[in-house]
């Protein structure tokens, strides 16, 4: 009785965080003059403060989420790259500044592994955007670590300017959002979202169309560099390949 309490419960917050996306999505796209950019649907549906997918309430890592990371499968994956860091740090500071630590389960091991191999770590920064990781965080580090080692862990709400040491990233870039180009006959074009349809239900479709903003003159590629230019020779985009 109590699962399917629970379930029911569930399934509530699940339609209040679709419904409060759908409706921010409608006024920003309003507000925008009836379209959006694909990076700023992908930053309110990931990045919304109170419903994202990332800094909202909702559980995204292990069985009760939608995936897990490698880190989560084995201690390995993270004692190969203590290897690496402790090669490192015979010129670097020992510091180590995460971005994005997920469920806190990579720093957890690297510093188990740390201290069981005598390799001292002066600072582990964790930069976390989300409130709510940063508590799921804070609660399996502080269950883990000794007070000593956990004490070494800080949470920053911004990137530092000047650090010194190993940055690490797991699964990290791929959640920026971002903005979708196709070049066709010689045209750029930008990826944007538009409101189809707007039914009662409060069910947002949103279509996807392109907007033209630059003609390109040419695309050169030479010494594995593939160079887009407009009409008057400005470059627009290197790719090297």
């Amino acid at each position: 009785r109590d699962l399917v309490r629970s379930r029911g419960l569930g399934d509530v917050y699940k339609r209040q965080v679709h419904d409060a996306l759908n409706q921010r999505l409608k006024k920003e796209i309003i507000q925008s003059g009836g379209s959006i950019s694909f990076s700023l649907l992908m930053d309110i549906v990931l990045y919304d403060k109170e419903h994202g997918y990332y800094t909202g309430n909702k559980e995204q890592f292990g069985d009760s989420g939608d995936f897990i990371t490698a880190p989560m499968i084995s201690n390995i994956f993270t004692r190969c790259f203590l290897n690496s860091f402790k090669e490192n740090f015979l010129h670097l500071p020992s510091s180590i500044l995460e971005l994005g630590a997920g469920n806190g389960q990579f720093a957890v091991d690297l510093m188990i592994a740390a201290e069981k191999n005598n390799i001292v770590i002066d600072q582990y920064l964790i930069y976390e955007i989300s409130n709510n990781l940063v508590k799921r965080q804070q609660k399996i580090l502080q269950k883990n670590l000794s007070k000593e080692i956990f004490s070494k862990i800080v949470w920053v709400s911004k990137i530092p300017e000047r650090f010194e040491g190993i940055i690490f990233a797991n699964e990290f870039l791929d959640a920026f959002p971002t903005n979708i180009y196709e070049i066709k006959n010689k045209q750029i074009y930008d990826l944007k979202k538009y409101i189809n349809e707007w039914s009662g239900d409060n069910n947002l479709v949103l279509v996807t169309h392109y907007v033209l903003i630059q003609e390109v003159l040419n695309i050169t590629s030479y010494s594995g560099e593939l160079i887009v230019t407009d009409k008057n020779f400005n470059v627009l985009a290197r790719q090297n390949f």
